[in-house]
């Protein structure tokens, strides 16, 4: 149920709301949410709408390489977390 409602937010955010309010959603579902792989899909989408024809410095996905690293971080984190069991 929370990943319907997750994903649910994260579509609205990243049609309507501007790109730092998706980015925070997105950091915030990877730590609420136990291996949430469609995130990755989330920054790629992301990526197709928000990112420009140069890139950052030469990189064309940015948001899907910043969501497969906090992706990795949050896998790592999450046992260490005080509110997960």
């Amino acid at each position: 149920m929370l990943r319907i409602i997750f994903n649910s937010i994260l579509f609205i955010s990243l049609f309507v709301g501007p790109w730092w309010f998706f980015a925070l959603s997105l950091t915030a579902s990877f730590f609420v949410i136990d291996y949430f792989f469609e995130g990755i899909m989330w920054g790629f989408g992301a990526d197709i709408l928000y990112s420009s024809i140069w890139g950052y410095h030469g990189f064309d996905h940015v948001f899907l390489g910043i969501s497969i690293i906090v992706f990795l971080i949050s896998i790592f984190l999450r046992g260490k977390l005080s509110w997960q069991s």
